[in-house]
């Protein structure tokens, strides 16, 4: 396994195909943020229901439209946030390349994102974007579990433009690019500035 100066990033060569992983940023922040949230969380549920021996949980749900909202917006949140703790903590991107010219990108561990496949021999105009704050789309790196295609590496394949790495900078972003040139995964026509 090979690791890029000065990166997060590993690069792992197989006879089959190359492996790139970049892992997730540590956004301790957030992080801090979201436990703070959690334990708040636990505590208003605490309070607003009094679950205590004889209490028919039933009724009070059921009986009770705001209640059967409330514990829906809870539980769909509580999901958010073991999503966003999962991929902070132990979240990838990995993107291989066969050798055939088959790009793979997949993220784990992101449950609601599936694995995009992609023919290299038809991807053109291969750029680095540094990103926008105006671009809202690509201003999301805090939500990168929830979205595929966002990224600093960008490419055309047909009709739609593929983002990936987003959890790379541009001087990332360039040597992975130069090394895909170097091992012959991509030509350097491919590559535009």
């Amino acid at each position: 396994m090979e690791q890029l100066p000065n990166s997060r990033v590993s690069i792992e060569e197989t006879l089959e195909a190359l492996t790139i992983r970049i892992p997730a940023q540590k956004q301790w922040l957030a992080i801090g943020f979201i436990a703070i949230w959690l334990v708040m969380s636990i505590n208003a549920m605490r309070i607003i229901l009094p679950i205590h021996p004889g209490m028919d949980i039933k009724s009070l749900i059921f009986e009770d439209w705001f209640m059967l909202l409330w514990i829906a917006g809870m539980v769909f949140a509580l999901v958010n946030v073991f999503v966003y703790l999962g991929w902070f903590f132990a979240g990838q991107e990995i993107i291989t390349v066969t050798n055939d010219g088959q790009l793979t990108i997949d993220k784990k561990p992101a449950p609601f994102i599936r694995k995009k496949q992609y023919d290299l021999r038809h991807a053109e105009f291969i750029r680095i974007r540094p990103q926008d704050p105006s671009d809202k789309k690509q201003n999301v790196k805090l939500f990168t579990a929830f979205y595929s295609n966002i990224g600093i590496i960008h490419f055309d394949y047909g009709m739609k433009t593929i983002r990936l790495g987003a959890e790379i900078d541009e001087a990332e972003a360039r040597q992975l690019l130069e090394t895909l040139v170097h091992k012959g995964y991509i030509k350097q026509e491919q590559i535009k500035d």
